[in-house]
This record gives C-alpha cells, sequence and structure tokens, in this order.
C-alpha cells in the first residue's frame, strides 16, 4: 500500500496546483518516472522500517498504512518495531501530524502510543473512530465508488479507477494526509480520480 498511497498523494497534490518532489518506490503512469524534483514546498517520499532507514527521516507528516512483523531478520520482536514507529512519529514537529491507518489493528495501536507521548494523530479508513472516514464502499473490477467524509462533515464521492478496498483506503490516508496540508479536499479528490 505504501507506493500506491504516495502515488495517490503525488498525482492529488499535482492536481492541486502543487508540484511536489517526489521519491516512490514505482513509477508513475502520468510522469512514467519513479522521481522528480518539482517546485512546489512538498517532498513526497516513499519510506518502509525493513532496515531502520526511516528513523533518519523527519517529516512533516507521516501516513503509516500498517504495522506489521515483516522484517525479522531486522526487528528483534514486535515491540521493537513497535517502538521504532513511536520513534519515527516523535520526530515530527510540532506542527507535524501523523496519518494513521484506523483499519490496521498494529497501526491502531501505535497510534495510541504517539497520541500519549504528545503526537497529533489523525486516522483514516472505515473505523468508525476515523478521522476521515470512508463509507459506502462499491467496488467492482473497473475500481470503486464511496463516500468520503472529514470529522464528520461529508466531503463528497471519492471515485477511483484502481480496485480493491483496499486502494480505497489507501486513497484515504492520501486525502487526509493532503487536508492536513490545507488543500481542497475537492480539488484532492478530483486528482484521485484520475489515477
Amino acid at each position: 500500500g505504501k507506493t500506491t498511497t504516495t502515488s495517490l498523494l503525488t498525482v492529488a497534490l499535482q492536481h492541486s496546483g502543487v508540484d511536489p518532489s517526489f521519491a516512490i518506490g514505482g513509477d508513475l503512469n502520468e510522469s512514467g518516472a519513479n522521481a522528480h524534483h518539482g517546485s512546489g514546498p512538498h517532498f513526497v517520499c516513499e519510506a518502509d522500517e525493513s532496515d531502520g532507514s526511516f528513523l533518519l527521516l523527519h517529516p512533516t507528516v507521516a501516513i503509516v498504512t500498517n504495522v506489521e512483523m515483516d522484517h525479522p531478520d531486522h526487528w528483534s520482536d514486535a515491540r521493537d518495531l513497535d517502538e521504532a514507529f513511536v520513534s519515527f512519529l516523535h520526530q515530527l514537529p510540532e506542527t507535524g501530524y501523523a496519518v494513521v491507518c484506523a483499519d490496521d489493528p498494529g497501526a491502531l495501536t501505535l497510534a495510541d502510543a504517539a497520541r500519549s507521548r504528545g503526537v497529533d494523530v489523525r486516522l483514516y479508513g472505515t473505523n468508525p473512530v476515523s478521522d476521515l472516514m470512508v463509507s459506502d464502499v462499491q467496488l467492482d473490477p473497473r475500481g470503486s465508488t464511496s463516500t468520503v467524509s472529514w470529522r464528520g462533515q461529508p466531503l463528497g464521492s471519492l471515485n477511483l479507477r484502481i480496485p480493491g478496498l483496499h486502494n480505497v483506503i489507501n486513497a484515504a490516508g492520501a486525502l487526509a494526509a493532503g487536508i492536513g496540508l490545507g488543500l481542497d479536499p475537492t480539488a484532492l479528490i478530483e486528482g484521485m480520480a484520475s489515477f
């Protein structure tokens, strides 16, 4: 989900009139590239916990799609991994925030731990505790339609040309990050519809 989420966020930012720099694990269809030096103030970077190098980053916004023990060769146990994620989120500046998937049990546990250390956490997903709530999801082989709301306020329909509930949830994370950056939700949603 990391590549899709960072790609959706990049395209949504571009559609919003922002020319972000980006480094993504796969090529964007729109540009045919996985990296770009943009003229805008934002840099979208795909990172993971596989080798701990994500702890070298100091983002303003961090999206956490899931927390699972996928790399036992690097982390001694689940607690070690969880603590690394909390440390990563604790590096956010006071004006920064974490966007965390409320549908992933590991990420939701991380959100609670990060909040207890003063991190601003915004949740996304189909879970009713989500700030960016996805509902009325309709899936078909060509994509999906769903309804999105931000803290109880309707934002409209999110129409994607990529199939699967997992991609609806990835788009919700990208949308929550974009809203937190102060961008127009309608423009972000329209950008993701073109992905």
